[in-house]
């Protein structure tokens, strides 16, 4: 709550103010803009803002949007074609057709997975859960990808699940499934070639 009588709220990543009388716990008025492009991250309901008992507000900004800018050997740059979006890891298949990357929504915070075929110019969402998935890493056949996921797996300390390591086959329709499960986060970084580790 904020003086004088006000509640703030994120809400697809705007952050909102309304009349709330916190004696009868009741609303009035409709909501208010007060900001765009907060921090949010809708499924844990973590938004961040603070407000002090004077009325000063803080928050973080969402990161801009960057755009997917492809290199060769020589230094020359191409545009990947594909828009501008929040992107975040970025991992090359083996056999360099196809990058897989985790692409945050600015109205929730959270990301899915895209893989992107260099050849055709082209992506393909892979994954479309409500809950996070991120930092994928390519098996050494190129079939498979292991990523991050707050699902499946123990709450840690504070009640919240942590994000364990889950993989799928790239393409299809089946669930992922979980692979290393920890109360404590984990963050994939490699595929052993030998696809054992």
């Amino acid at each position: 709550c904020a003086a004088p009588g006000y509640l703030l709220f994120a809400e697809e990543g705007a952050l909102l103010a309304r009349r709330f009388d916190a004696a009868t716990l009741a609303f009035s008025g409709e909501p208010v803009r007060i900001a765009e492009a907060l921090h949010y991250y809708r499924t844990v309901g973590h938004a961040a803002f603070s407000i002090s008992d004077t009325g000063t507000l803080a928050y973080e900004a969402v990161r801009e949007d960057s755009r997917l800018v492809w290199y060769d050997r020589s230094g020359n740059s191409s545009e990947s074609g594909w828009g501008a979006e929040r992107y975040g890891t970025v991992r090359f298949s083996p056999d360099g057709q196809r990058v897989a990357v985790d692409v945050t929504d600015s109205r929730t915070g959270t990301a899915d997975l895209w893989i992107y075929d260099t050849l055709r110019g082209a992506p393909t969402r892979e994954t479309s859960d409500p809950i996070d998935e991120s930092d994928p890493v390519w098996s050494p056949d190129g079939r498979r990808l292991v990523f991050r996921m707050n699902r499946g797996r123990p709450a840690g300390a504070a009640g919240t699940a942590a994000p364990n390591l889950f993989t799928r086959i790239v393409g299809s329709t089946t669930e992922p499934e979980l692979l290393v499960g920890h109360r404590g986060p984990l963050n994939p970084e490699d595929w052993s070639r030998d696809g054992r580790w």
